[in-house]
């Protein structure tokens, strides 16, 4: 209780400090101290000092709300000498210009949340394209050494940009920049924005700067934004491939942990690039699959194992390149990798783990990855004849509702409303179920009369959410694509199942709007059905030649969307 009260006291003897201190930043004064680097560095004083850092660097260690106010009196102030100061940066020739943007870019960082950051997000992406291409030369003159220090004042970088002497002010500038980009791209709420923009070509660009942090921080992003046609568009996709193929021997010849922040990332990247065909078969080609089969075997300078999460990383990307005909063969033949995924489902927790909640946690998840992988090598193919030879029961369902874990306030909202004001029974997965997820799904899919996907980023991106679609398109059942991000355009596999298909966009239409509009579909699906069904009980089925060769139901059902594709074009 006493620590409440001084602390109290404390945020009241303050509290006219702050004031004071954010009253001087919002003055002509800071504004004159501004233009003294913008326009004669050397007439820098203490009085600039205290103005641009001093006060600023206070205001950031104070409450949150005396950060909000900082915001809501200069954000415009900025945003405008921003673009005053990219409208004559021509060619990046005067060092007070540089100066200046690395100033402003800096205080964004600091002060904007990431999205408040896409207020300005437009005049970063052209300030790229306005850089020449020298403009990354080493430029450590001593009498700009001291006003550059100053510059990147509390700021944390990557051991190769720490170093004023190893490296330039704008290799610092562009990773700051680039770091603030790239965790817009990470957000799922604005990433359809952020896409929207066509950035791909620009942060292309930057893969070619010679900083390893720079160039790694732009792929994690074209990882994130690049669509089909960006990857069509790119005049040598194995280059890409060839880079990661080298990041990955990296990691394995110096036996480094999965579970730090770059491999982390490297694995997230990974799996953005390996959803286009193009890079996928350029990773097959080079024999990136081994490098990742290595990962579930590796061990480190101790003769242990890595980590659950490491081979948890290395299992969900196989599960992406097994949905490929010729890594499935190959994944299949080989005795030793499908021992050791079945063994890995009856894993069980660490008893002597020091976080037993988080042990819990990795099982879980090496599990439910284990169970991906098997399912796309054996068992979605055991389940489809199985179900092929049973006579089809009446559903249990009338809906499946199939979601990404990002969209799931929405996708419970939905189901909500269905079962509540149109009493629809539907099967949704609520609480992230234990065991094998996929089987549950699988007979969710077999009990239903219709599939509502919901399309986003991240349900495409997800190896479990593709496991469902698929199983869905390949039994034939009614799917009706739901629209959960503004701006999202499905391509890749998820285009090729809902590209020609009406979808439903909640981003659009209000609520009530969209579930109205829903409903009808759902119904009309559900006629459609009724009509079918109907026609194919009075139809006698014809005897099949014997000798005809046997086609499976994912070559019928993409015979049969290619027929439909083709009769519409005509």
């Amino acid at each position: 209780m006493t620590d409440y009260r001084e602390r109290d006291c404390l945020d009241i003897i303050l509290k006219p400090l702050d004031q004071f201190v954010l009253a001087h930043i919002t003055t002509i004064n800071y504004k004159n101290s501004f233009e003294h680097i913008q326009n004669d560095p050397s007439t820098y004083n203490d009085k600039d000092e205290f103005f641009l850092f001093t006060c600023v660097n206070y205001i950031w260690s104070a409450k949150e709300d005396i950060n909000n106010e900082l915001f809501d009196r200069m954000s415009k102030y900025y945003e405008y000498m921003l673009k005053e100061l990219i409208f004559i940066s021509n060619k990046f020739e005067n060092k007070s210009i540089k100066n200046s943007l690395m100033y402003i870019i800096l205080i964004l960082n600091r002060l904007y949340t990431t999205k408040q950051f896409l207020n300005v997000f437009d005049d970063l992406i052209l300030l790229f394209n306005k850089m020449p291409d020298g403009f990354l030369l080493e430029d450590n003159s001593e009498e700009n050494q001291n006003y550059e220090i100053r510059i990147i004042w509390q700021a944390e970088f990557p051991p190769d940009l720490n170093s004023l002497n190893e490296t330039s002010i704008p290799a610092i500038f562009i990773y700051s920049i680039l770091h603030n980009i790239y965790a817009c791209v990470c957000d799922s709420n604005i990433i359809s924005i952020i896409k929207d923009k066509h950035i791909a070509e620009t942060i292309l660009k930057l893969t070619t700067v010679n900083s390893q942090s720079i160039q790694r921080l732009a792929y994690n992003i074209l990882a994130l934004v690049m669509s089909e046609n960006d990857v069509k568009k790119l005049p040598q996709p194995d280059q890409i491939t060839s880079v990661f193929i080298g990041f990955l021997k990296e990691a394995h010849e110096k036996q480094s942990c999965l579970g730090s922040i770059y491999h982390t990332q490297l694995i997230d990247t990974l799996k953005g690039f390996l959803q286009h065909d193009q890079i996928k078969e350029e990773f097959i080609k080079q024999d990136g699959v081994s490098f990742i089969i290595k990962y579930l075997y590796q061990r480190d300078h101790y003769d242990c194992p890595l980590s659950t999460p490491n081979q948890s990383d290395a299992l969900e990307l196989i599960c992406i390149l097994a949905f490929d005909e010729q890594v499935a063969e190959i994944l299949k033949q080989n005795q030793l990798f499908m021992t050791t995924v079945k063994s890995i489902l009856t894993m069980e927790n660490n008893k002597y783990a020091c976080d037993e909640k988080q042990e819990q946690k990795d099982v879980e998840r090496i599990k439910k990855a284990a169970n991906g992988v098997l399912w796309v090598l054996e068992n979605e193919e055991k389940t489809l004849k199985n179900n092929n030879n049973e006579q089809r029961n009446k559903e249990v369902y009338d809906l499946m509702i199939s979601y990404s874990w990002n969209d799931m306030d929405l996708a419970h909202k939905i189901s909500d409303y269905l079962i509540a004001n149109k009493h629809y029974n539907v099967w949704i997965d609520r609480d992230k179920m234990h065991g094998s997820i996929i089987d549950s799904m699988a007979s969710a899919i077999e009990n239903s009369n219709t599939v509502l996907m919901c399309m986003s980023e991240t349900y495409k991106r997800s190896e479990n959410c593709k496991a469902e679609a698929e199983y869905a398109r390949k039994r034939k059942r009614s799917i009706i694509p739901l629209m959960m991000r503004e701006k999202y355009d499905p391509d890749g596999w998820l285009g090729f199942i809902c590209g020609q298909k009406l979808y439903i966009d909640f981003t659009q239409y209000e609520f009530e709007i969209a579930m109205n509009k829903l409903t009808a579909e759902i119904e009309k699906n559900r006629q459609n059905n009724q009509q079918q069904q109907l026609s194919s009980s009075t139809t006698p089925k014809p005897i099949q030649n014997e000798t005809e060769p046997k086609t499976t139901p994912s070559m019928m059902s993409i015979q049969e969307e290619t027929k439909l594709t083709t009769q519409q074009y005509v």
